[in-house]
């Protein structure tokens, strides 16, 4: 009896490893969000924006686009656009005045591909607002997360579809 409980025990495990493994290569494409880390020092009024794009996803998406000229961000040249396109379709607001944001670089890590920018506020930093366009122009369904932290207080926003410019602060 035991034989037989450790056989179907090993069947129904089998089983059960083939119908996961079947689904993570559907699963592992077509991640449509993209996670935005906003950091603000009060203090300062110093901007650290980290942007996370899943690699795949994202350079045949651009690709497709034209906005990168191949699908391949694994190459100085794309990484470079991918972080202009996000400097074009990201903006940070102050009192209803845009934020110059400057791009700081981009980089592979693991399966996504980060771009990063950095500015200045003026002090006292008053009214916050974002705006986060990346790729919802083509890629059905995409959601862009934002994460803005001022003084330890995160304020999570997510863009969707046609939303405009989101307040983090009033």
């Amino acid at each position: 009896m035991d034989n037989w409980l450790n056989r179907r025990h090993a069947l129904l495990g089998a089983a059960a490893l083939g119908v996961m493994g079947g689904a993570s290569p559907v699963l592992a494409h077509r991640l449509t969000t993209t996670t935005t880390h906003v950091d603000i020092d009060s203090g300062t009024g110093l901007v650290e924006v980290i942007h996370s794009f899943h690699v795949h996803d994202t350079e045949t998406a651009l690709a497709t686009e034209g906005l990168i000229d191949s699908p391949n961000l694994s190459a100085l040249k794309e990484r470079a656009q991918l972080a202009l396109y996000t400097q074009e379709t990201f903006s940070l607001y102050q009192n209803e005045k845009i934020v110059p944001l400057e791009v700081v670089g981009a980089e592979l890590d693991r399966g996504n591909v980060l771009a990063y920018q950095q500015g200045k506020l003026s002090l006292p930093i008053g009214e916050l607002s974002i705006k986060a366009e990346m790729m919802r122009k083509f890629v059905h369904n995409q959601i862009n997360n934002v994460d803005v932290v001022v003084n330890g207080k995160v304020t999570s926003l997510q863009f969707r579809g046609s939303d405009g410019i989101k307040k983090v602060l009033a």
